[in-house]
């Protein structure tokens, strides 16, 4: 499967998943200090929610964090909606209730684009 940051054709198996966590951390270490932050955080995001699937949810709420983090720095308001969402559906997972309605609630209330 050809890596894409975007949420579309995500592999099922865990195996799968591996193999595409490998390639997005190994993406994210070659990266550019000076690439465009977009594409920092879209990597972070796909690490973090690969990370998710696999049942790792600290690691998945850490790549997360950062790249909800790097979108806002970035002032891109999509791309950091979509973190947001990633982030509040890892904290769910967690069992951080209260954190994951918190940013919910924050998407929510983002006019829409």
């Amino acid at each position: 499967m050809a890596w894409n940051c975007f949420l579309r054709n995500l592999p099922q198996l865990p195996q799968q998943v591996a193999v595409e966590l490998r390639s997005g951390l190994q993406r994210l270490a070659a990266l550019a200090p000076d690439a465009p932050p977009d594409e920092r955080a879209s990597i972070l995001g796909r690490i973090g929610e690969y990370y998710r699937q696999l049942g790792m949810l600290d690691q998945a709420v850490s790549y997360l964090e950062r790249a909800h983090e790097v979108a806002l720095a970035a002032k891109a308001q999509s791309l950091a909606v979509t973190m947001a969402l990633r982030l509040a559906t890892a904290r769910q997972h967690r069992g951080e209730h209260p954190r994951a309605e918190a940013l919910a609630l924050l998407v929510a209330a983002q006019p829409l684009l």
